[in-house]
């Protein structure tokens, strides 16, 4: 019983960490998204387009 208690408390605190990390990955994409060239801009375009779709999923 102390083991499953034990388990729990771990996945509480993993699930604050995860929810820390993701409002401050909120925050850096909306601080890149008010810059006049994003991210996306900067990168020279992929010579296939099935690469390029990869990596804007990969931004997503």
């Amino acid at each position: 019983m102390a083991e499953l208690k034990e388990k729990n408390i771990i996945a509480e605190r993993t699930k604050e960490y995860g929810q820390q990390l993701w409002g401050i990955l909120q925050k850096q994409i909306e601080k890149q998204s008010d810059e006049p060239h994003d991210s996306v801009t900067r990168v020279s375009p992929p010579k296939k387009e099935g690469k390029h779709k990869i990596f804007l999923k990969l931004l997503w």
